[in-house]
């Protein structure tokens, strides 16, 4: 698990697949059930402060596990215990490893992009995921290679 913070009440959660295996991937309901223990459980342990209206976006693969993007919507005032979500699930984003170590990925289908490769998660075997989370990062975005 891994929380980035930017200073204005935005956040960026990743929980990786281990955390979340009993996790129904297609149901809304659950994603939604999931992302409030997850948030809970870092206010709980890290002291996070989470009070009022955030638009959260979901990223989303059975592979690696779940971005959480939390950005706060400050047009809206609540009492200071008082925390209201708005969930989107992204299923529009493509997952993929970003490293600047070849060796690592030379045995995939690979991209080099301003001096990093990256690989289609749906590449990976599933194996090599933990192993390889250790030498560059997961990052979701638009582009396909």
């Amino acid at each position: 698990m891994k929380v980035e913070y930017d200073g204005d009440d935005n956040y960026l959660f990743f929980i990786n697949s281990g955390y979340i295996k009993k996790l129904d991937y297609k149901s809304k309901e659950d994603i939604g059930k999931h992302i409030k223990e997850i948030l809970l459980t870092y206010k709980k342990i890290y002291g996070i402060e989470l009070n009022g209206f955030y638009n959260v976006n979901v990223y989303l693969n059975e592979k690696i596990g779940m971005y959480i993007e939390l950005n706060k919507n400050k047009k809206y005032d609540f009492y200071h215990d008082e925390v209201n979500l708005k969930i989107s699930i992204c299923h529009d984003k493509y997952f993929y490893f970003k490293t600047d170590e070849f060796e690592l990925i030379k045995n995939y289908k690979w991209k080099l992009l301003n001096d990093y490769y990256y690989v289609n998660v749906e590449d990976i075997d599933r194996g090599d995921i933990i192993v390889l989370s250790d030498y560059g990062e997961f990052i979701y975005d638009d582009f396909i290679i």
